[in-house]
């Protein structure tokens, strides 16, 4: 897994507010989105996003 890269995802994830939104500002498909925040998520062995019905955002114990 290219860390950079799913960290950049992520970014993306939080700037758009959610996966689809993010994959069509990356340009990529919106799998590939998902893979790379769950891939993020196994590496550092915890959820990073909250998801709702149509948007996500980073959990509260990650808000800075």
């Amino acid at each position: 897994m290219d860390r950079l890269a799913a960290m950049s995802v992520l970014v993306a994830v939080v700037e758009s507010g959610s996966l689809s939104a993010a994959a069509r500002k990356l340009r990529v498909p919106l799998p590939t989105v998902s893979r790379r925040i769950s891939e993020l998520e196994a590496h550092l062995g915890t959820r990073l996003l909250r998801s709702e019905e149509h948007t996500s955002e980073l959990q509260s114990h990650l808000n800075l």
